[in-house]
């Protein structure tokens, strides 16, 4: 019988029971291949912080380009038919309804606006 040696390592004790607390402000992160994430603040700064990715501000031209990707927004199929939930493509039947043309239109002004700030600085 061949003998299995699995490392461990010992640290300290932590309680995993707890959720740990993020920030309520949701940056755009993108990573070290090309992907567009929604995720806490603190998150995204310590990714970028472990130079995994780093943060689009509002201001950047492809903004709009990344947060659509990120939220599962598509122009030319729409969400109708589908949604994207943790990474994964889901058909609109199995998540909860929500209106993304009004939290699209809502970031596009955002984003717009943070552009014409940034310009005229």
């Amino acid at each position: 019988m061949a003998e299995i040696t699995v490392p461990v390592t010992v640290g300290k004790m932590k309680n995993v029971t707890t959720q740990e607390a993020h920030s309520k402000k949701a940056m755009l992160f993108v990573n070290n291949k090309g992907h567009f994430h929604m995720v806490p603040e603190d998150m995204a700064l310590n990714q970028v912080k472990s130079h995994r990715g780093h943060i689009i501000e509002k201001g950047h031209k492809d903004y709009m380009k990344g947060f659509k990707a990120a939220t599962g927004y598509d122009d030319k199929i729409g969400t109708d038919k589908f949604s994207q939930v943790a990474g994964k493509v889901q058909s609109v039947e199995n998540v909860a309804q929500f209106d993304i043309k009004t939290t699209i239109a809502k970031e596009q002004f955002e984003a717009e606006k943070a552009q014409k700030d940034a310009g005229t600085r």
